[in-house]
């Protein structure tokens, strides 16, 4: 196989503070490795490896040549998020890769973020097109209404799909990390045709059921919720729809006491459901692109997958512990996270209590 390009967007689902990695270059690997050696600081309760490195960490011990670019940052709006990965995209072209053996995914984000004033110098928003529509403050007072927001972002991943055609990028799929698209409204606005008709081929769109989840609020906005259960517990029962993304897909296929998100009061998803989100859909990408085989190695080597199994179930008891703490009121979050941290590892990896 000739050497691939992976490129990654997206926001804080997909930002993970390593935006480069080389097959050809230890010192870049580095980062990833040692997460997958040394386990104490990914038992954090605030810590999630994200869905791509699974990938990564099997290309490099498959023996597979690449160069990864990950320009997903937190709180980047849909139009950032696009602005980001065709910019990365174009610059590989530009150095002359070809198109085939370029891997594009984008993880796309809620539709009207919250704003705060250093986005306009961070992301450059006065030269993104359609960053108008990615942040409340931003969106234009004369707007007729929430509509013309959902067609703005609708047009968006039109452009998404007609921008990877156009540059011949056959490799690419993009995602939501939560549902924020939903039937009833699309009719409402006679949009619904409009979005079905966005190719399937690069947008994976999710159906899933009625279930009871953990949290009500996802990182931007509120979730769709019929009513109020186990309040105590701050479970909820998320009506069925049709356009979910990665949070669905996992929730539908955890099984009781399988805590997915980081917190209760953080709706990201810890390493548990980023490894579900991998194992169920993102593995599956790249195996029918041919980059990978059928073999996942995390669950053939047994002592890698050992490991695996007691960091989720750190993941687990994080999430468990997270209800007694509610960190964005304590005045030393780190303190706290690092004592559950330790009193987990301990419990899980080292057997000392």
């Amino acid at each position: 196989m000739e050497k691939i390009y992976i490129v990654t967007a997206g926001d804080s689902f997909t930002d993970s503070h390593m935006p480069f990695i080389n097959s050809d270059d230890i010192y870049s690997q580095w980062g990833l490795q040692e997460k997958f050696i040394e386990w104490t600081e990914i038992c954090r309760m605030d810590y999630s490896m994200k869905y791509q490195y699974f990938l990564i960490y099997e290309l490099l011990n498959k023996g597979i040549e690449f160069e990864y670019y990950n320009v997903g940052v937190g709180s980047a709006g849909n139009h950032v998020i696009f602005h980001r990965y065709k910019n990365k995209v174009q610059e590989l072209l530009d150095k002359g890769v070809n198109p085939k053996n370029i891997y594009g995914t984008i993880q796309l984000s809620g539709l009207c973020r919250q704003t705060n004033p250093t986005y306009e110098v961070f992301f450059d928003l006065p030269n993104i097109e359609g960053s108008e529509w990615d942040y409340i403050d931003n969106i234009h007072p004369n707007t007729g209404g929430f509509d013309e927001v959902i067609n703005a972002h609708i047009l968006n991943l039109e452009k998404i799909v007609e921008w990877n055609k156009q540059n011949k990028i056959e490799h690419f799929n993009m995602f939501f990390g939560w549902a924020v698209f939903y039937e009833d409204e699309l009719i409402k606005y006679n949009l619904k045709e409009k979005f079905d008709n966005i190719d399937k081929d690069y947008f994976f769109r999710y159906e899933y059921s009625e279930k009871i989840d953990l949290i009500e609020i996802p990182c931007v906005g509120l979730k769709r919720v019929l009513r109020t259960l186990f309040s105590d517990r701050n479970k909820y029962l998320i009506e069925a729809g049709k356009y979910g993304g990665m949070t669905e897909l996992v929730r539908d296929n955890a099984t009781e006491n399988e805590y997915y998100y980081i917190a209760y009061w953080d709706s990201h998803l810890n390493t548990f459901g980023n490894y579900s989100w991998y194992r169920l859909y993102y593995r599956n990408l790249f195996e029918n692109w041919g980059v990978l085989d059928n073999i996942n190695i995390f669950e053939e080597d047994p002592a890698l997958y050992l490991n695996l199994r007691n960091l989720f179930k750190v993941n687990f008891q994080s999430y468990i512990d997270s209800h007694e703490y509610n960190l964005k009121q304590e005045n030393d979050n780190s303190t706290i996270i690092n004592e559950i941290r330790d009193k987990n590892f301990k419990k899980y990896f080292t057997n000392l209590i």
